[in-house]
């Protein structure tokens, strides 16, 4: 077995064991929970404010067009794209079931616009996408509404996929040098999922007026060591480039650096920042256990003055 699948055998016979106690009954689904994003590719979690281009990067990653780009704010729900032999699509309720649904109405659920479908967004956790694409099967992609859209259900989601997610990409708009509230939300992040930065827009600056690199060092500046790597790269340019097979603005765009990065720091070493994040969020477990743990101690004791010992206080507990 390699070292994730031992790790991951350890973590679901934790999930069994705590299974047999009423009283651990969260914190065995908390370590299911762990053990099954084991079994996933590499969950790469795409954030920033909307009007980032964050689902055009998306889809130049693709090389399709999957998710809508032509509304602003245009991501209305938290969507998971992940490999499946045919295109299919999934509607996971906030209460935990899901429904399958029509690809060809995609457009619909995801994105602003319809307000017919307002209630069904509002009703969901996810949307799962399902497509035979080969880039699928070495990572699983997270698109995400904008930071700056206030929505008590989008906030929920995406507090659940961070914790899902093994590493992060923030998208930022080179039109604006990146915001007081990114970098108050990158900073909170911690330092397991410490974000790459991926400066998208760039044909939209002015090089007359300012080049690209004093841009860049601009954001790399306000950010200060929040982030592990700043990429310039423009989503919409490579689009254009990949559609019409144009290799001059494909360079231009930046994506090929960008390709050239994410394959080095990401797809490459896809199984050992797997391993990585599923120790993290086991040892985040472990410390949340022992919380508990001490929690239970202390009203342990707290009832002990109404038992003959600890152990009718901790039983009673128990059986509570």
């Amino acid at each position: 077995l390699s070292d994730t699948e031992r790790l991951l055998e350890q973590v679901k016979s934790t999930a069994a064991r705590l299974n047999q106690y009423v009283l651990y009954k969260s914190e065995a689904v908390g370590a299911w929970r762990i053990s099954q994003e084991g079994n996933r590719p590499l969950m790469v979690l795409v954030m920033g404010e909307f009007k980032t281009g964050k689902s055009t990067f998306i889809n130049t990653i693709l090389g399709e067009e999957i998710l809508t780009t032509d509304v602003a704010p245009s991501t209305a729900v938290t969507s998971l794209l992940c490999f499946g032999k045919e295109k299919q699509v999934w509607l996971h309720d906030s209460d935990g079931p899901k429904q399958e649904y029509l690809f060809e109405k995609l457009a619909e659920i995801t994105a602003e616009g319809d307000d017919r479908k307002r209630a069904i967004r509002e009703s969901l956790a996810y949307v799962e996408i399902a497509l035979p694409n080969a880039m699928l099967k070495r990572i699983n992609l997270i698109d995400t509404p904008g930071l700056n859209v206030h929505r008590e259900s989008h906030i929920r989601n995406k507090e659940n996929f961070k914790e899902k997610a093994d590493v992060m990409l923030w998208v930022f708009n080179a039109a604006r040098s990146a915001t007081r509230t990114e970098i108050q939300e990158i900073k909170a992040l911690g330092e397991r999922l410490k974000p790459f930065a991926v400066v998208n827009r760039i044909d939209n600056i002015d090089e007359e007026e300012e080049s690209v690199d004093d841009v860049l060092g601009k954001i790399k500046k306000r950010l200060d060591g929040t982030v592990q790597g700043v990429f310039g790269l423009s989503s919409k340019l490579a689009r254009e480039a990949e559609q019409h097979g144009d290799a001059a603005l494909l360079e231009q765009s930046g994506w090929a650096v960008f390709m050239e990065k994410l394959e080095q720091h990401f797809l490459a070493c896809a199984d050992e920042l797997k391993l990585v994040a599923l120790s993290d969020k086991v040892q985040e477990f472990l410390a949340h256990f022992r919380t508990r743990l001490a929690e239970l101690e202390k009203a342990a004791a707290a009832k002990e003055k109404n038992f003959g010992s600890q152990d009718e206080a901790l039983q009673s507990i128990q059986d509570y």
